[in-house]
């Protein structure tokens, strides 16, 4: 049996796809490179097109690196957005600018994509100029073997099989009809030129000596650390082995079976290879599958304060942050786990957003009621009473307070603006108050003139008349700073009590006077009310108790037996009563007094 037509050497060369499959499983079990952000994601992407000059392993490596880019864009978009929308902004208005290394990252990215595309689609068509030119050479091949013989159809054969050699892989497909039609002419080139025997066997020792030289880089391969390298030189031995042509027959099946050999030993190791991958994507998808509660957990959280988002949205990242160090798992078994964590992140930011249209709906009632303060209060502006816009723009500002916080891009205009009325009211209150200070001030120095002519006064000049056209005058001088009040007040009463003491009238008329010049010094205060109340008051319970008294002792007159010390007695009653129905007179008087000042 030819070891060119044994199905058992075709079928222990991979195809060429495997040892790429390899190389990508390798390059996703490298020891994790956890970018800390955009610069190291870029740092390293620069020095991987440096150190990586195959382009085939340098398109996995950037490709694998993709993802923690999509991470960075997608962290700094939702930072970005948090603080946009805390700072008062609107979802709607929300524009993301990524950070200048996106920029040269994508372009790194799509450079080698671009060259790893454009060296995919030269292979495929170098693979069928392969097989244009393989088959002119199995063309030659036939016209050589069908014409005669002659001494230089050894050479012209040889010739065909270096450009053979030469000519490069072929796609998949082709590769067992191809070598099939080649061996099958060689077999028929040989068979058929004895007189060239001695030559065949000559050249099948040389082929015997390169293969076992080809066994050999086999069998080393057993050292080789690397799966994937492994993989593809032994591909390459398998192609050179096919390209030389037989050896001895009763050495073939020895050779083959020591190629074989190296070769099981080198796909033993890629099947151990494979079971470490296995292995370790199963350990992945344990890991992915105990954050899957922890994110569905958060995804239940609900609150009115933004804070509290920011603080559940910075766990969320944290698990989508060790979700993706994780690493692969088995794409099969990976579809259904991957939906839940995902779902319930998109559901959790989905919630946030609800949150932050309601917080906007809330932010835009707020407006319209703090505009609806401003419209209050500029009518205040136009107000006469100051003192009732005063107390009415302090309400106002107290509502204010309550209402809560207005989209951030206009709140501080509509603070303002509300500000800006308010101060106007409470400047016009100032310059009142400025212009009233310096009435006061002339107010106090016309009452300061007054009490020294009162002081001057003399006692024997002095009447009724004179007393009440100083208490008329006091009242119509108006206000004076409050510093100086009481004390003023207090000298103009005591010189006016003093000169009505002396004073040529009755007692009674004297109380009632100066009962009218306290009362006239008090009715103009702020609490006059209360104190003239509290005056009246005074009044009617010492009224009350005579009128009790009184009625008391008449009452008693009638128990008095007649006799001569009874008699006495009853007169001594009588006085007494006569006195107090006097004195209730004049309360009586004074209340007509408090009465008249007041009306």
């Amino acid at each position: 049996m030819s070891l060119e037509n044994n199905n058992e050497f075709a079928d222990a060369v991979e195809n060429e796809n495997d040892s790429t499959e390899i190389i990508q499983q390798e390059i996703e079990l490298e020891q994790a490179f956890v970018p800390a952000n955009l610069a190291d994601l870029l740092a390293h992407a620069t020095n991987l097109q440096v150190e990586v000059t195959d382009i085939t392993q340098l398109y996995h490596k950037l490709k694998k690196l993709k993802p923690f880019l999509d991470e960075f864009l997608e962290s700094e978009k939702s930072f970005a957005l948090d603080k946009f929308i805390a700072e008062g902004g609107e979802i709607d208005d929300f524009e993301f600018k990524p950070a200048p290394e996106t920029a040269q990252l994508e372009l790194h990215f799509k450079q080698t994509r671009e060259k790893f595309t454009k060296q995919q689609a030269q292979l495929v068509a170098q693979k069928d100029t392969n097989l244009k030119v393989k088959q002119d050479i199995l063309h030659k091949m036939r016209v050589l073997l069908d014409s005669e013989e002659d001494n230089l159809s050894n050479s012209k054969f040889k010739t065909l099989q270096q450009e053979w050699k030469a000519s490069g892989t072929v796609a998949q497909a082709q590769v067992q009809e191809l070598w099939a039609s080649y061996n099958a002419l060689v077999n028929r080139f040989y068979n058929n030129r004895s007189i060239f025997f001695e030559l065949k066997e000559l050249d099948r020792k040389k082929n015997l000596e390169a293969k076992m030289e080809l066994c050999i880089k086999a069998e080393a391969l057993q050292a080789e650390t690397s799966v994937p390298v492994a993989l593809k030189e032994l591909n390459d031995i398998h192609q050179e082995y096919k390209q030389l042509g037989p050896v001895p027959q009763e050495q073939q099946e020895e050779i083959w079976q020591r190629l074989k050999a190296a070769t099981d030993v080198v796909y033993a190791n890629k099947r151990q290879y494979e079971e470490q991958i296995k292995a370790t994507y199963a350990d992945n998808l344990k890991l992915k599958k105990e954050l899957i509660p922890q994110i569905q957990a958060l995804d239940s959280f609900d609150s009115d304060s933004i804070q509290e988002w920011n603080k559940q949205s910075e766990k969320v990242f944290a698990l989508k942050d060790q979700w993706s160090k994780i690493g692969p798992v088995d794409k099969e078994k990976a579809s259904g786990t991957d939906k839940q964590f995902w779902a319930a992140f998109k559901s959790f930011f989905a919630k946030k957003e609800a949150f932050y249209k309601q917080l906007d709906a809330l932010r835009n009632a707020n407006q319209l009621k703090k505009e609806t303060l401003i419209e209050q209060a500029s009518a205040l502006l136009q107000s006469e009473d100051i003192e009732q816009a005063i107390n009415t723009v302090k309400r106002l500002q107290s509502d204010w307070k309550k209402i809560g916080p207005t989209p951030k891009k206009i709140n501080e205009q509509v603070f303002l603006k509300f500000k800006t009325i308010c101060d106007a009211i409470f400047d016009k209150k100032r310059v009142e108050q400025a212009s009233k200070e310096v009435e006061f001030k002339q107010n106090l120095a016309t009452k300061i003139a007054l009490c020294d002519k009162l002081e001057a006064i003399k006692a024997a000049s002095a009447t009724t008349e004179t007393v009440t056209a100083l208490m008329e005058a006091w009242e119509g001088i108006g206000f004076v700073p409050a510093s100086e009040l009481t004390a003023l007040s207090k000298r103009f009463n005591d010189g006016l009590d003093k000169l009505i003491t002396t004073l040529n009238i009755e007692e009674s008329e004297k109380v009632k006077l100066k009962l009218f010049a306290e009362i006239g010094l008090v009715k103009n205060s702020p609490d006059a009310k209360n104190i003239v109340a509290k005056k009246e008051q005074s009044i009617k319970r010492k009224i009350k108790e005579l009128q009790e008294e009184a009625d008391l002792l008449t009452n008693n007159l009638a128990f008095f037996a007649k006799s001569k010390n009874a008699d006495a007695l009853k007169k001594d009653i009588e006085d007494k009563v006569a006195l107090m129905n006097q004195e209730v007179n004049i309360y009586q008087e004074q209340l007509k007094v408090i009465n008249q000042a007041f009306n």
